[in-house]
Order: structure tokens, then C-alpha cells, then sequence
């Protein structure tokens, strides 16, 4: 995720648990991304209260902090639905939706494998394709061959939810695929996942991520 800083701190405290807190909004150096959240008055460092994440003013992410600790939070598809409900302070999923190209698992071979949880992003699914589309660049020579298509990145994600590699699972050319890895190397190093579950415990898992790329 880009560098935030901060443009404003909000006139004005509430009382949250007891504690007077200060609103707070931050926003990236692209205008894209704005977080509005409460800091504890007596420390500006340690979020306490309310949180939430805009994306070209759409809700991805909300969320309550306590004394600079998550709480549950919710991340949204594009249509502002949740796509999970996670409670940090318990390690644990409260709720998810598979209705995306996450929901097919594979080994770290690249074979489909059956899981009881697959691996799910802390963080919007509409972050991340709006990654890819405005960080891609479609190669010239590409474009002027006629080449365009799909193609799709493993993504091997460990038993902690740490990605170690990206590699490719279905070709289209030489230029596409070396575009598409490049890009989704570039992924920012911050955004985590929970690994897949299998038989109550964390295990390596990948999923495939699609790169697209289209003539106009």
C-alpha cells in the first residue's frame, strides 16, 4: 500500500472507553487511498476507537482499534459486501465469502488441492485489483503484435500467511508474461493473508491470480 501521511487532524475529541481521543484523517501521496481513525489524546501514536479505509471514496476496510490493537475488522468486495470478518485480538475468522478465483487451491506444485479454508486476504480484494490495473504496463511491442490474454500467477502462500513466491502458471507470450510477474512482485509488502486450513491447521497453499491484458 502507498506511504500515507497526514493532511488533517480533526478539531474537537470523544470519550471512547473512557479515554479522550482525537480523529484523525490520512491520505496517500495519490489521493487514492484515505484512512479516518482515533488516537488517544494523552499518545497521538496509538490508535483507540473507530477505523476505516476509503478507496476512491468506496469503504474496503473498518474496524475498531483498542489502545493500538486490532479488533475485528471487515474488508469489502467492490460492491461493499464483506468479503471477511476477522478478530485479530482472538486469531479468528468470524465470517468469509469465496466468491472469487481465491476459492480454488493448490499445492506449492500447482495441483488442485481440497482444503477446509482457503487462504484469505487481509485486505480488499478491490485494493488489489485496482493495484494491478493501474500498475500494469502493457508492453509496446506486445500491443503492436496483436498480443493480448490472460494470464495467471500461482501465488504460494506459507503456513503463516507470508507469500514466498510468484510464478506462472498459465502463459500467454514472453512480454505478457514477464509484465504480469513484474507487477505482482510489486504487490505491497504490507498486505497479509491467512493461510489455507486443512484438518484444523495452517498449511502451504497457493492460489492463482489472473493478470489481464486487453486491446483496446
Amino acid at each position: 500500500m502507498n506511504k500515507l501521511f497526514t493532511i488533517m487532524i480533526l478539531l474537537g475529541s470523544i470519550s471512547v472507553n473512557g479515554q479522550e481521543t482525537i480523529k484523525r484523517e490520512d491520505k496517500s501521496p495519490n489521493g487514492r487511498s484515505t484512512e479516518t481513525y482515533y488516537v488517544l489524546k494523552s499518545d497521538m501514536g496509538t490508535k483507540h476507537g473507530e477505523y476505516k479505509r476509503y478507496w476512491d471514496s468506496k469503504l474496503v476496510a473498518e474496524g475498531k482499534y483498542n489502545y493500538g490493537e486490532k479488533e475485528i475488522f471487515n474488508y469489502y468486495f467492490m460492491d461493499k459486501t464483506p468479503s471477511l470478518t476477522y478478530d485479530y485480538s482472538r486469531n479468528e475468522v468470524l465470517a468469509y465469502v469465496g466468491k472469487d478465483n481465491f476459492t480454488e487451491v493448490y499445492s506449492e506444485f500447482g495441483e488442485k488441492t481440497e482444503v477446509d479454508r482457503p487462504p484469505l486476504p487481509l485486505f480488499s480484494r478491490y485494493e488489489l485489483t485496482w493495484f494491478i490495473a493501474n500498475n500494469l504496463k502493457y508492453p509496446i511491442k506486445a500491443m503492436e503484435n496483436g498480443q493480448s490474454g490472460k494470464v495467471q500467477i500461482l501465488v504460494k502462500i506459507d503456513a503463516n500467511g507470508n507469500v514466498t513466491n510468484y510464478s506462472l502458471f498459465s502463459r500467454v507470450s514472453k512480454l505478457l508474461n514477464e509484465e504480469a510477474l513484474r507487477v505482482v512482485n510489486s504487490i505491497p509488502k504490507e498486505w497479509k493473508w491467512l493461510p489455507a486450513v486443512k484438518d484444523n491447521t495452517p498449511i502451504e497453499s497457493a492460489i492463482l491470480l489472473p493478470v489481464s491484458f486487453v486491446l483496446n
